[in-house]
C-alpha cells in the first residue's frame, strides 16, 4: 500500500497500491487495476474520482479509467496513511515514496499532465580522482532544482559550499574516501555516494618540443613545459 485515505477499515478507504506487479487503485472492494505495471523504476501515480468515474494516471498519462458509481464519497472523520492501510495493518509498502498529496477535488487531465514528475536524483559523477598536494574541485549536481547541498565525512582540507554544491580545497595525503553527498529542495532530499581517490603526484614528463631551430646572432627563447605539475626546471647542458 502506497497511500490510503478514508475511515478505519480496509473496505472504507481510497488507496493506491500494489499486488505483485499490478497497480491497484480504488477501494471499497471494487478496484481499478493495471496489470504488469510495477518494475524497479520510479513512477508518478495519480488517482482521481469525480463521484462517477475513477481515473488512473501513470507518469502523466491516463492508463486506466472506469465507471465506479459504487465508490463512496467519504465523510469525516477521515484518516490518511502512507505506506499502509488507514488502520495500520495489511500490506506495508516495501519501496520508496518521495511525495504524497491529497486534493479536495478531482484533478483534470491537463493538471496531471502539467505536473513536474521528474525524480530528484544526484546526477554528478560517483567517483573522482585528485592529486596529493594540489587543488581539488568537484561539483555536486542534481535534477529538480536543488537549493542546498550536503557532504558527510570529507577528506582533510576539503570543504563544501552548501549553497553552490562545490567541494574544493587542496588534498593532503593519498588514499580513498567514501563520502555521502546530498541535494535538497522544497520537496525533499536525495543522496548518493561519492568515492574520492587521492594519488601521489607522478614524475613530470616533458611536453614541450624536443627540437627547435635558432638563428646565429638572433634572440632565442624556448619554453620548457611538462605534465604533472612540475615545480622546477633545469637545462644543465645548453649552447653558449
Amino acid at each position: 500500500m502506497i497511500a490510503a485515505f478514508g475511515v478505519t477499515g480496509n473496505d472504507a478507504a481510497f488507496f493506491i497500491g500494489q499486488f505483485g506487479t499490478t497497480l491497484e487503485v480504488g477501494g471499497f472492494n471494487d478496484d481499478i487495476t493495471v496489470p504488469n505495471f510495477w518494475d524497479t523504476n520510479w513512477h508518478h501515480i495519480v488517482a482521481t474520482y469525480d463521484g462517477a468515474t475513477g481515473n488512473v494516471y501513470a507518469d502523466g498519462t491516463l492508463v486506466a479509467s472506469a465507471g465506479k458509481p459504487g465508490w463512496r464519497q467519504l465523510a469525516p472523520p477521515l484518516s490518511c496513511a502512507i505506506g499502509n492501510y488507514v488502520n495500520g495493518t495489511g500490506y506495508p509498502w516495501s519501496g520508496n515514496i518521495a511525495d504524497v498529496r491529497i486534493y479536495n477535488r478531482p484533478l483534470t487531465a491537463t493538471e496531471v499532465g502539467g505536473m513536474d514528475i521528474s525524480v530528484q536524483a544526484i546526477t554528478s559523477a560517483t567517483s573522482v580522482t585528485g592529486t596529493n598536494g594540489f587543488p581539488f574541485n568537484y561539483q555536486i549536481t542534481a535534477n529538480s532544482g536543488p537549493t542546498t547541498y550536503g557532504a558527510r565525512v570529507l577528506p582533510a582540507n576539503l570543504s563544501l559550499n552548501s549553497t553552490s554544491g562545490l567541494i574544493n580545497g587542496t588534498t593532503e595525503g593519498t588514499g580513498t574516501s567514501t563520502v555521502t553527498i546530498s541535494a535538497a529542495n522544497s520537496t525533499g532530499t536525495c543522496s548518493g555516494t561519492l568515492v574520492i581517490t587521492v594519488v601521489q603526484t607522478p614524475p613530470p614528463a616533458i611536453t614541450s618540443s624536443t627540437s627547435v631551430q635558432a638563428i646565429v646572432g638572433e634572440p632565442f627563447t624556448y619554453q620548457i613545459s611538462g605534465s604533472n605539475y612540475p615545480t622546477s626546471y633545469a637545462a644543465p647542458s645548453h649552447p653558449a
